[in-house]
């Protein structure tokens, strides 16, 4: 409160100003020292830019109030850009440690984002350079060196801010004291270009940043940064979607409104800025209608799946029969349908966990696909319940299959067999039904355990 009500330019103003950031800084380093190494070492690199920041700080004061001078380029100037690489560092590593991974879709709405801030920079800030500046010098060049190391910041911080981590009031913290540093940057460097002086505004945004940081650093979620779920690291929050939304607007409404007001452009470099977020925006559609595909896809298999076993369903054995109907009847081969059920389950649900039994399932699906071939189909129809769909070019070849299958069956288990050819010109339902009748009298001790011509013995 104190450094917007002093005047400005003036000892005092400075004395509070920079008494503030020598006290972040104490407090900064003695909240670091009781965190763990793992993250001590990310916070160590924006300790040094507070530390660098202060110092700078401190010379351009003395600069400017003892020596009344004001170097422009000049050793501050080699601090502040020091200072920006180390917080730049800082974040790149936690976004690192968060998530090492950014997909193609982050890259993109990254992009977008920056795209549509170093639009609005270059209207307000290097195109005011540029129609100010007659010769280009190392001045100008240092002009422009601070807007992209803003660029620079931003990008990383947007590479933080649009993971879906979960809520830390540490990395909150340290986002917003980037923006006020961000915004201070952007404004001073604008209100020199245009000769103005600079606002109290800024001092207030600058302490702002200042305290924000042993804040951050001080708060809980300081000392541990967990890592983003794998299966979240692509989700679209609703601060990501805002994000993008506005970026994608944002340019071509400062266009609109430049049209409308002037007739002309404010830069004419605009218009193939607006071409690449256009195109980026409609890349990222595709890779947004191409994951909703993925997920219909995979919802759709999901309802012919077995959750458990991960054989096909009762509607997925359904499906599978009809698809290979076609190529049983053009060919030679013999195709049987074989039901299968395991014997006292009951017993077996009562006497073990639903966890013993749920591998006891799960162990005999995997013994029986191991016997089996590519073509032939192994589906689970109900509780203990399997159904068994074998191609073979002979009788012989189907009876051998069957007989395999039994005998892998693990050996804490029992299993009754129905088995039945499936005719020419016959309904898979029919010789279903024939196979189900055949496992009955199984199950019963009529039969064996088929009707396909002959017993096959376990």
């Amino acid at each position: 409160m104190a450094i917007a009500i002093l005047p400005v330019d003036s000892f005092q103003r400075s004395f509070v100003a920079r008494g503030l950031g020598i006290a972040a800084i104490a407090l900064f380093f003695y909240a670091m020292t009781s965190l763990p190494s793992a993250v001590r070492k990310i916070w160590l690199w924006v300790g040094v830019f507070l530390v660098i920041t202060v110092i700078a700080d401190m010379i351009f004061d003395y600069q400017a109030l003892v020596l009344e001078v004001r170097p422009f380029p000049g050793i501050t100037d080699v601090l502040y850009i020091s200072a920006f690489i180390c917080a730049v560092t800082g974040l790149i590593k936690l976004s690192r440690l968060l998530n090492p991974r950014a997909d193609v879709a982050a890259w993109i709405d990254i992009s977008i984002m920056v795209i549509a801030a170093s639009a609005f920079i270059g209207i307000f800030v290097i195109n005011s350079m540029w129609e100010t500046s007659e010769v280009f010098s190392i001045t100008s060049a240092l002009d422009l060196i601070y807007p992209l190391l803003s660029l620079l910041l931003l990008t990383a911080l947007v590479r933080l801010f649009i993971l879906p981590h979960s809520r830390n009031i540490a990395i909150t913290l340290l986002g917003a004291s980037c923006v006020c540093f961000l915004a201070c940057d952007l404004i001073f460097s604008n209100q020199l270009i245009v000769g103005r002086t600079p606002v109290v505004a800024i001092e207030v945004l600058w302490a702002a940043a200042l305290i924000c940081l042993p804040l951050a650093v001080m708060s809980p979620g300081a000392s541990q940064f967990t890592p983003v779920d794998s299966r979240r690291a692509s989700e679209v929050t609703p601060t990501r979607q805002v994000l993008i939304g506005v970026s994608a607007i944002g340019v071509p409404a400062v266009v609109l409104v430049e049209l409308l007001l002037t007739g002309t452009l404010v830069a004419n470099w605009l218009l193939p800025v607006i071409i690449v977020m256009v195109a980026l925006v409609l890349l990222r559609l595709h890779l947004l209608l191409r994951a909703s595909q993925r997920q219909t896809t995979a919802l759709a298999a999901l309802a012919f799946t077995d959750a458990l076993t991960g054989l096909p369903n009762k509607q997925g054995w359904d499906l599978r029969v009809q698809e290979l109907l076609s190529q049983v009847r053009e060919g030679s081969d013999v195709c049987t349908i074989a039901m299968l059920d395991i014997d006292n389950f009951t017993g077996h649900r009562e006497s073990k966990s639903q966890h013993q039994v749920d591998l006891l399932l799960i162990s005999a699906s995997l013994a029986w696909l191991a016997e089996l071939s590519v073509e032939d189909v192994l589906a689970r129809c109900g509780m203990d319940e399997f159904a068994l769909l074998i191609r073979r070019s002979s009788l012989a070849e189907t009876q051998e299959v069957l007989r395999r299958v039994l005998r892998s069956t693990p050996a804490d288990l029992s299993v009754s067999v129905g088995a039945a050819l499936l005719r020419q010109d016959e309904d898979p339902a029919q010789a279903q039904a024939r196979a189900s009748s055949a496992l009955y009298a199984a199950m019963a001790e009529v039969q064996p355990m088929s009707d396909i011509e002959q017993p096959i013995p376990s």
